[in-house]
């Protein structure tokens, strides 16, 4: 675990060499901020998803925290992109979560898949681009560093409760809500 550590560190550490930070036109700093290491262009992604977003080939994007696609906004991941979660646990883990009526389309071909890892792992959108999809230094065994994706919709679950709140999720947060009667719901 020690080990796992200094790599994310060190992971943490190179990223961060050279930044900027993008304004968009009304001037302000609200978008992902990219941050250039190598030829890799990371993008952290450290707040909700409000607005129809396009994450684009050829880039990482990197959860810097519980990072919420919000009901009428749509996430569109291009084939080939890469996806990492910062390391968390319970509440404070990194996650990607579409709430109810929100939308993610994620279109991953053979040849560009779409892959979804902890920012432990090494693997660049150059390394996917040339057809080779192992992670370079992790083992298809290793998992939970971080909370992985969620799609919560409105139509009937099994519980009691005609909707429940996802786990991890803290119970003042309406989004992390899930189920209800709609059986059509295409979130």
């Amino acid at each position: 675990m020690k080990e796992l550590k200094n790599l994310f560190l060190a992971m943490l550490a190179v990223a961060t060499l050279i930044s900027f930070s993008a304004c968009d036109s009304d001037d302000d700093d609200d978008d992902p901020d990219p941050v250039v290491s190598g030829d890799t262009t990371v993008v952290i992604v450290n707040s909700s998803i409000t607005e129809n977003t396009t994450w684009q080939t050829g880039k990482v994007y990197q959860l810097a925290t519980r990072v919420i696609v919000e009901s009428g906004a749509t996430l569109d991941i291009q084939p080939g992109v890469i996806v990492k979660g910062e390391a968390g646990q319970g509440v404070n883990s990194t996650v990607l979560l579409v709430a109810r009526g929100a939308t993610i389309n994620a279109m991953g071909t053979a040849s560009a898949p779409i892959i979804f890892t902890s920012i432990a792992d090494e693997i660049t959108p150059e390394q996917v681009a040339a057809g080779d999809f192992q992670s370079p230094n992790l083992s298809p065994t290793q998992a939970g560093f971080w909370g992985g994706v969620i799609v919560l919709g409105s139509a009937t679950i099994s519980a009691s409760d005609t909707e429940v709140q996802i786990e991890g999720i803290p119970e003042a947060d309406t989004r992390g809500l899930y189920g209800g009667s709609t059986d059509t719901d295409n979130s």
